[in-house]
């Protein structure tokens, strides 16, 4: 099985599809401002339409089933996926990671252009940032981490740690072209962390439960993200956006830590 190559090609698609949207819609933006938002709505609905009339699935008798069963199937599934998960601790720990993570990628996604300006870093020059930001992540979700042993697989999740504890106190500097560099490269390790983590959660869940046990992941990962904008609305009530970010990269990586060194106890175990 290929998983490293499917799960990087299909990121490298969505970051490169992103990379061409954000490119385009930086320049109009500039021109029709606002309007922008109405132009895309458009667009998503004609996709949604589009999907609807002409994609076919399959239709015969022998694939009807009542929504009764489907939804008796889901629990099974839904059992059954939660059972595997107790028995892997691998699946737990990686499950564990994207909630963590979720406390740098949305703090990142939701407050890197508010950072930057308080930086005093002009704003026309945002569409650069995000064009880079996107390259790191074709960058990292091209990394052949198949072809790395389950040893040192483990070793470089344990450098990559340690190296966003070394990063994360230069965030403060006052000089912006390091403070640049810093978070670019934080940036690009957690995005790293992000990928190992879906290989090894789908190089060991089982074909039969995989459906259940990524939309149990998902659903964590957007729990993980509802529960990090609550918390940095909240905050930003009381400090700085530098030090909601600060707080939130620093939870995020100190639990991703700890999940790393579980995860490594596990595999040496």
């Amino acid at each position: 099985m290929q998983i490293d190559k499917f799960i990087s090609n299909s990121n490298r698609l969505n970051f490169i599809a992103l990379l061409i949207g954000s490119s385009i819609g930086s320049f109009i933006y500039y021109a029709i401002g606002i309007k922008l938002y109405w132009i895309s709505i458009i667009l998503t609905i004609i996709s949604t339409i589009c999907v609807g009339i002409f994609y076919k699935g399959e239709t015969s008798e022998k694939t009807k089933i009542s929504l009764f069963e489907i939804f008796k199937r889901m629990l099974v599934q839904s059992k059954d996926g939660i059972k595997e998960m107790r028995k892997k601790e691998s699946l737990k720990l990686m499950i564990a990671l994207t909630f963590v993570g979720q406390f740098f990628f949305q703090t990142h996604f939701q407050l890197w252009q508010a950072l930057f300006l308080s930086r005093g870093i002009n704003k026309h020059n945002f569409y650069l940032f995000y064009v880079v930001f996107q390259l790191l992540s074709i960058v990292a979700y091209s990394i052949q981490v198949s072809k790395v042993s389950s040893n040192k697989l483990g070793r470089h999740f344990g450098i990559l740690a340690i190296l966003l504890i070394l990063f994360l106190g230069l965030l403060k500097t006052t000089n912006n072209i390091l403070f640049i560099l810093v978070y670019i490269t934080w940036v690009f390790i957690f995005t790293v962390f992000d990928f190992i983590s879906n290989y090894i959660f789908a190089k060991n869940v089982s074909n039969e439960r995989i459906s259940s046990l990524t939309s149990l992941k998902s659903s964590c990962g957007r729990v993980g993200s509802l529960l990090c904008m609550l918390e940095s609305g909240l905050i930003l009530k009381l400090t700085s956006v530098s030090n909601i970010v600060i707080i939130n990269f620093a939870f995020a990586m100190v639990m991703s830590t700890l999940i790393v060194i579980r995860y490594l106890r596990s595999e040496a175990g």
